[in-house]
């Protein structure tokens, strides 16, 4: 009774460490985009006139500023990107959490926890990759790729 304990406290600290990741991810990017706001904002504060608005959109700053301000779907290809990437150490670490649960079985013949985790981990890193490649093929189709710039 013992180890299972053990293994159960293990697993749930991993999976608090991935919650905390997520969270400290969120965050950075939630910074990120606060940051970029206040920016544009006090740009467009330092205009006198809508006529001055006008002709800074009509030079390459400005074309830039306004692809800033529009929704984030011409970069598709950085969030196929992110899913792959995160897919892939998915996948890993769920074919190492199954290769030690194979490699180190229970003393007793009850249902092996390693085999169990790491399957339900791998399977997650599979569905992101799986995930990546429609996200691939539908951008490719909907004509999503074409205008990107990596």
């Amino acid at each position: 009774m013992d180890e299972r304990i053990t293994v159960t406290l293990i697993f749930m600290a991993l999976f608090a460490l991935a919650a905390w990741f997520f969270w400290l991810d969120a965050k950075r990017r939630q910074a990120l985009v606060q940051a970029r706001s206040d920016l544009q904002n006090r740009l467009l504060e330092k205009f006198a006139s809508p006529q001055d608005v006008a002709q800074f959109l009509q030079t390459e700053g400005g074309n830039r500023f306004l692809q800033g301000l529009t929704t984030d779907a011409r970069h598709a290809g950085r969030g196929i990107l992110r899913a792959t990437q995160v897919g892939v150490v998915i996948t890993v670490f769920g074919l190492a959490v199954v290769s030690l649960g194979v490699a180190y079985p229970p003393q007793n013949r009850s249902a092996n926890p390693g085999v169990i985790i790491g399957s339900l981990i791998l399977a997650l890193g599979v569905g992101f990759l799986i995930s990546a490649g429609l996200s691939y093929f539908l951008s490719k189709k909907w004509g999503m790729m074409e205008t990107e710039k990596m």
